[in-house]
């Protein structure tokens, strides 16, 4: 299977990919980077010296800061003016820069030898290595280099195992640390030393914008430590495996993934490797960023993809990765991980926002609905190009959700091709458990559950170590070792920490609402099987529930829907796919499973047919269709339906027709499977290149070798 990335491909940026970029090349160098090489040691230690010269000064970057734009109506029967968020774009650096926090120093002589290590303090300061003692070298004549290097070893509560390590790098070839650098010399005389540097901004003040390097540490750095400050009492040292960051200006790092493609024709986007444990920034594409897309002062996409860095290593990965996108629904697992992404970019950006952009709160005042209570950073946000006073350029734009908003009314897209369409919107008492499959309800669910960000939130919030300890490896789903993740699975383990009592609480109706935990949950579809919500007969069992035996029926219902033509026309896996855990410790000697259906209401011409299908763990979903070819960019010329499509992820199906019956059944045998691991079994309504009418209704019951009963999902 081919590598498994997770990508930021949002919608804003699907389009503009094609956008052709002009200036500088950045291709690889063939000889250049012909061999790899070893990033360069810790400088870890600081050189005890008596007397000498003491090093001062300080580390800064600039950052590019955010220009909120606002829209000013006047509706009647309004009498005063409403002043709405409209969009944001990256600007001028801020006034002030910011300190480069916790970042490895490094002094050497004129024969380029190391001969003292340092560090800078949470201000910028240049410091030893304790980030407290002044920095000292002796007082011995010649010429000097200080580093300040992209990387950052910090310690929390005095534990050696509880650390964050971070390395921002230029190319996964060379491996090389961005840096500011000072000389100085020594002539004998004199105390001190100042040395001031400040990582710059604009490439008209430096081609490597080193501070492009620096904020995407900070931002990391951000995210990381209110994880360790927020969750006392609990083992975060999972975050001290080291995380390898590549960013290069002007360089698009899916060129990593396809080398021997034309680089004009590839996506520019940012993306975390589950296989190397990687994240991969993007500094643009071609040279150019201005007009193309860049993420190094995107603090929301660089903590996003630190999102699933943490996911995998404190949590439990099972995404499968690869493209989506904000409007539609998508496989729950995938869901899941960029939904926890998303919300925790958001969720950080809100609690920390002065430590990466100072300015921000107060734009943000100016909002209508900031006016009583300035509710601060409440949005899913992807910086495009930038514009810039000093370098005379206006490229500046960019795409904001408003997570704070109703599920049933997100906002939707104000530019061509998508103008209309809604950001991921659900439907809770038509659709329960729709937002599952959809990335946006789960990072407004979860954000409205830890912020106190409007009536639309939750009256009372959770803290944060709630959400972290029910998807953790000690208390949370983790700890289960489910190869199925799902929201709805993190979410029981939630509820069940914080007690039916408070999960209900402050529950009150409009026009005072007071919105409880659970009223936040049902009001984006993330419907519970503990709220017995999900209908009679079930028209959803929940992704991945287990099925265990019962000796009474318990017949669920499939409402199938045509293929999700905002997914790439694949199999709506909320609605035509129903899936189930196959659990043997709990269905002890089974070898054959047989569901039998029954057309009850709607009429396409003929009836639909359904499909049995039992995938393996970590699988790849396997679509009905296939690409019929490639153009020149490389992109899908058509599809096809093809019913016996599959993939090595797939240990047995049943797809042979049963065209024009109303009621028939399909069995799988199990012989030979390996009963250590757990199975996942989809029910598929076979939709490919079918014009679904809304009417379609199928009930079905579950079957097998294991007595008179039947197989039904577990309470």
């Amino acid at each position: 299977m081919t590598q498994k990335l997770v990508r930021k491909l949002f919608i804003f940026a699907i389009f503009s990919l094609f956008l052709t970029s002009c200036g500088l090349s950045y291709q690889s160098d063939v000889d250049y980077y012909s061999s790899v090489l070893e990033e360069e040691t810790r400088c870890a230690t600081s050189v005890v010296v008596t007397g000498g010269v003491s090093i001062t000064g300080t580390a800064t970057f600039q950052k590019r800061t955010l220009d909120v734009v606002t829209e000013t109506t006047m509706v009647p029967p309004a009498v005063t003016p409403t002043t709405k968020l409209k969009n944001m774009a990256l600007s001028d650096p801020l006034p002030t820069a910011l300190p480069i926090q916790s970042a490895e120093i490094a002094i050497y002589n004129s024969n380029n030898e190391r001969i003292q290590c340092g560090s800078t303090d949470n201000s910028g300061n240049i410091k030893a290595v304790d980030q407290v003692s002044t920095l000292k070298i002796p007082n011995v004549v010649g010429s000097y280099r200080l580093r300040v290097v992209s990387r950052s070893y910090k310690i929390y509560a005095s534990n050696p195992a509880n650390f964050i390590y971070i390395s921002v790098k230029k190319d996964k070839y060379r491996n090389e640390l961005h840096a500011l650098t000072a000389n100085f010399s020594l002539s004998g005389a004199g105390t001190n030393v100042p040395v001031n540097l400040i990582a710059k901004a604009r490439q008209i003040d430096s081609e490597d914008i080193e501070a492009g390097a620096f904020n995407i540490l900070n931002s990391l750095q951000t995210g990381f430590d209110y994880i360790k400050v927020n969750t006392p009492g609990v083992d975060t040292t999972c975050l001290s495996e080291k995380l390898n960051v590549f960013w290069k200006a002007g360089f698009n790092p899916m060129q990593y993934q396809d080398p021997e493609s034309d680089p004009a024709t590839l996506g520019n986007t940012s993306f975390y490797s589950s296989e190397t444990k990687e994240l991969f920034i993007s500094g643009g594409q071609l040279g150019d960023m201005s007009l193309s897309n860049t993420d190094h002062f995107d603090d929301f996409a660089v903590i996003h993809e630190s999102g699933h860095f943490i996911e995998d290593h404190c949590g439990q990965w099972t995404s499968p990765g690869g493209n989506h996108t904000i409007i539609s629904r998508i496989d729950p697992r995938l869901a899941w991980s960029e939904g926890w992404a998303n919300y925790f970019a958001a969720h950080v950006i809100h609690d920390r926002i002065n430590d990466l952009d100072n300015t921000l709160m107060t734009k943000f005042a100016a909002l209508t609905e900031n006016a009583v209570t300035n509710t601060g950073w409440t949005y899913f946000f992807n910086s495009y190009g930038f514009s810039d006073t000093v370098q005379n350029i206006g490229n500046g734009d960019g795409f904001v959700i408003d997570l704070k908003r109703p599920g049933t009314d997100p906002g939707a897209y104000t530019f061509a091709p998508y103008t209309g369409q809604e950001f991921d919107r659900v439907s809770p008492s038509s659709f329960p458990g729709e937002g599952h499959t959809r990335e946006g309800a789960v990072s407004r669910g979860l954000f409205k559950l830890t912020n106190s960000c409007g009536e639309k939130c939750a009256y009372n919030p959770t803290p944060f170590i709630n959400i972290w300890q029910a998807f953790d490896k000690f208390t949370g789903t983790a700890f289960d070792n489910n190869p199925f993740q799902g929201v709805d699975k993190v979410l029981e383990k939630l509820k069940a920490s914080v007690g039916t009592g408070p999960w209900n609480a402050d529950s009150n109706p409009p026009p005072n609402p007071k919105l409880s935990l659970n009223d936040v949950v049902e009001s984006e579809a993330l419907h519970l099987r503990s709220n017995g919500t999900f209908g009679s007969p079930s028209s959803w069992p929940g992704y991945a529930t287990n099925l265990v035996y019962s000796p009474s029926i318990c017949t669920q219902k499939i409402l199938p829907k045509s293929d999700d033509s905002s997914n790439g026309f694949s199999s709506d896996q909320r609605y035509s796919n129903h899936f189930y855990t196959i659990d043997f410790s709990l269905l002890s000697g089974l070898n054959r499973i047989t569901v039998s259906f029954r057309k009850n209401i709607g009429n396409i011409g003929s009836s639909l047919d359904h499909d049995l299908i039992l995938f393996k763990p970590g699988y790849f979903f396997n679509d009905d269709l296939v690409c019929n070819g490639y153009d020149s960019s490389g992109n899908c010329s058509g599809f096809s339906a093809n019913r016996d499509n599959t993939n090595s992820d797939i240990y047995v199906m049943n797809r042979e027709p049963a065209s024009g019956l109303s009621s028939y059944s399909k069995t799988i045998f199990l012989n030979g499977i390996d009963r250590t691991q757990k199975y996942l079994l989809d029910i598929r309504a076979w939709t490919a290149k079918i014009s679904v009418l809304s009417s379609s209704d199928y009930t079905y019951d579950i079957t097998s070798d294991l007595g008179g009963g039947y197989l039904c999902p577990q309470p």
